[in-house]
């Protein structure tokens, strides 16, 4: 996706992002390539620097919109991606399917690796420890079909396991 600078409104995203800012005013940029991002997630990139409020994140741009908010520095931005991540963990419960808890797992460990960030990895936990919400047969079973494939996971998806694990051994 390409971000136009010019037709968005160098001004407002300039106004939201120290980066861009940078980009327009120093470097005389007029459009700047997204080619990492969904376009999905760039929309609403734009629309949030427009409007301050992100309604259209969802499951399938989190991550994109995620991304975009830390590499652009919309540190309010960056704040509403970890409310909605909140949200999405404060909605799981015994009822969750697989996907949605893989959801909130993997975009933690994908924090902590991308940003070496660990705190939405100790929510996730922290909200898989509730016996209300998860019982010792769901994390196992989580954990069972999580690591399915363990020729292919990543040391981070293993340490997230063992964080999970560990709430039945203490």
């Amino acid at each position: 996706a390409v971000v136009s600078t010019q037709s968005t409104g160098s001004i407002i995203l300039s106004l939201n992002s120290p980066v861009i800012d940078d980009l327009t005013t120093n470097l005389h940029l007029t459009s700047l390539e997204a080619e990492d991002f969904s376009r999905e997630a760039v929309d609403c990139f734009i629309e949030a620097s427009y409007t301050g409020e992100v309604e259209a994140v969802n499951v399938g741009n989190f991550r994109d919109v995620n991304k975009m908010s830390r590499v652009f520095e919309v540190s309010w931005l960056v704040a509403r991606c970890e409310e909605y991540f909140v949200s999405y963990l404060d909605k799981l419960d015994s009822e969750s399917s697989y996907p949605d808890i893989l959801f909130a797992v993997e975009e933690a460990v994908y924090m902590l690796s991308a940003v070496k960030k660990r705190d939405l990895l100790d929510m996730v936990v922290r909200k898989m420890s509730t016996a209300t919400s998860f019982s010792l047969a769901m994390r196992g079973n989580f954990i069972t079909e999580y690591l399915s494939d363990l020729g292919t996971c990543l040391k981070l998806k293993i340490d997230a396991c063992i964080a999970i694990v560990k709430l039945d051994l203490d």
